[in-house]
């Protein structure tokens, strides 16, 4: 990589970092400058402005992160872990996300709160994330419905209260900053799988019309 490329990448680092602590509005190019011991006119040159540089950094989360490094091995993860029991599935599948999101989390955290106010960051969101989500959720959904041999109805009602379980772990690990004790997330997990496991016992298994036997 030479200088200039080197000096380009440094101060998407050095944004990233910022903006993901102080926000968007409190980051100003002079702060980004003297963080990096540069002048703020080498931001300016590479950039142009601050804006300019947010919509390269909602770029960069959209492309490599959320599209390159998240979804598609993601989608190619879990096509690889279908072969296991459901619980183990669901559990591989929760413990992968997790960790990505912990490697990756101030790249999320500023895509996801400045979409709010950028329209251009909520609109390469749209055409670039949804519809890679929705369709890695949209895989999870057919391999747990065909795991089960429950109705689709009752497999996509259960599915969605474990994926809410589960994003509620990612709220308050992530985003409320809650300080889970060692093991306790491991813990939580598992009394969402019991929970999961119950359900479907009780829903028992989809007769020939699409519905589930008495």
């Amino acid at each position: 990589m030479g200088k200039k490329e080197l000096t380009k990448q440094r101060i998407i680092d050095t944004a990233i970092k910022l903006i993901s602590s102080h926000g968007f509005n409190a980051t100003t190019t002079a702060l980004i400058a003297k963080e990096l011991g540069l002048s703020e006119a080498i931001i300016f040159k590479y950039y142009g402005d601050k804006q300019n540089l947010l919509r390269h950094i909602g770029k960069l989360a959209a492309d490599q992160i959320f599209e390159n490094i998240a979804l598609i091995p993601f989608l190619k993860n879990v096509e690889a872990a279908k072969e296991y029991p459901l619980r183990e599935f669901l559990r591989s599948i929760a413990l992968e996300r997790l960790e990505f999101v912990e490697q990756n989390f101030e790249l999320i955290k500023i895509l996801m709160v400045e979409m709010q106010y950028s329209e251009d960051l909520l609109q390469l969101a749209q055409k670039r994330v949804y519809a890679k989500a929705y369709e890695a959720a949209g895989a999870i959904q057919q391999i747990f419905a065909a795991k089960t041999g429950i109705s689709e109805q009752r497999a996509r009602v259960i599915f969605r209260m474990w994926l809410g379980a589960f994003l509620s772990i990612v709220i308050q690990k992530f985003l409320l900053q809650v300080e889970f004790q060692p093991g306790e997330i491991d813990a939580e997990l598992e009394d969402v799988l019991d929970a999961i496991e119950s359900l479907v016992e009780l829903s028992g298994p989809a007769d020939s019309q699409g519905g589930n036997r008495p």
